[in-house]
């Protein structure tokens, strides 16, 4: 509801400004730009059809749709058909419209990935799997000596322990975690990347404590390994969680009582892009990891590009 009316607003005082710098007539600008907008949305949503019938093709259907290939075609071919002849009336004054009108869709890529990031886990697990590449080059950035001081001055005390690092990207914090569980400690790390999985594999293969596991279930906890763990910490990985106390609660399932938990996320994007709803709100996630069986106290550190947050408690 606020982005549309973000949008509607900007839609309002491009009118308005069109008025001001005496634009030929703004509304008709606007008006031509909904239509081209409309006429791409449909042709996208006609071509959709053939390639769900290919996809698709072993759904039943109810329903019967003549020419199902030729169709689509022939009618996007009438909407160039259209916009051809009214570029060639109009000239200059169409190649503005169309290139104001590519900047609106242009400008609504971004919003798109951002959605899709949002709440599609098979999304999330793409881009994780696109951005593993350069996450290993980049590590000491997005996780900097300071905060990762911050983190592990409280996990001192892992001496033969079982430590479960849920969301452990390329490995930066499971060769740290090493030393500090000692020969008769123990490391499962997990996730959702089979990219990251295989890097951190192959940067651990000489540490036979560790134990690697692809982890790509956003909805639930689903990990068959022996025994509860001591500690759980995390990295980056709970605001991608799809149904995070459903997620929670089977995890705190796999702990002992008492274990220690540390989950670190970050939000702010740059100041101006929130992270998950659900993950804005201290008391919100102090009331989440309560549902889910934990105490928890939540802190914000803030940094040159984002907020951290930085989780601690215990199962209860």
């Amino acid at each position: 509801v606020i982005f549309q009316t973000v949008v509607i607003s900007l839609f309002t005082w491009l009118i308005f400004r069109g008025y001001i710098v005496k634009w030929g007539d703004p509304y008709r600008t606007l008006y031509l730009i909904y239509i081209l907008l409309g006429l791409l949305v449909l042709s996208l949503i006609l071509f959709a059809v053939p390639i769900l019938r290919k996809k698709e093709k072993y759904v039943e259907r109810v329903y019967k749709a003549p020419l199902p290939l030729a169709g689509p075609i022939i009618i996007v071919s009438f909407f160039l058909l259209l916009i051809l002849n009214w570029m060639r009336i109009e000239g200059g004054i169409a190649w503005s419209i169309i290139n104001l009108a590519g900047s609106f869709v242009i400008l609504g890529i971004p919003f798109y990935f951002l959605v899709e990031m949002y709440y599609d886990p098979k999304a999330i697990i793409k881009v994780n799997e696109i951005l593993s590449y350069g996450v290993l080059a980049t590590e000491k950035f997005y996780f900097p000596v300071s905060i990762r001081k911050y983190v592990l001055e409280d996990l001192k005390n892992l001496k033969g322990k079982n430590v479960l690092e849920f969301g452990c990207n390329v490995g930066s914090l499971t060769k740290r975690l090493v030393p500090l569980v000692g020969n008769k400690g123990k490391i499962v790390a997990t996730d959702v990347s089979l990219h990251n999985v295989k890097v951190v594999d192959k940067r651990t293969k000489q540490v036979k404590n560790v134990f690697v596991h692809h982890h790509p279930h956003l909805h639930k906890f689903k990990l068959s390994v022996k025994g509860n763990f001591d500690e759980v910490i995390s990295v980056g990985a709970l605001s991608s969680l799809q149904k995070p106390l459903e997620l929670l609660t089977g995890m705190a399932r796999k702990l002992k009582k008492n274990a220690q938990i540390t989950f670190v996320d970050y939000d702010k994007f740059f100041y101006i892009l929130p992270n998950v709803n659900w993950i804005e709100n201290d008391k919100q996630l102090i009331s989440l990891f309560k549902k889910a069986g934990f105490k928890v106290e939540v802190t914000r550190k803030r940094s040159l590009l984002w907020t951290y947050i930085i989780i601690k408690g215990k199962k209860i």
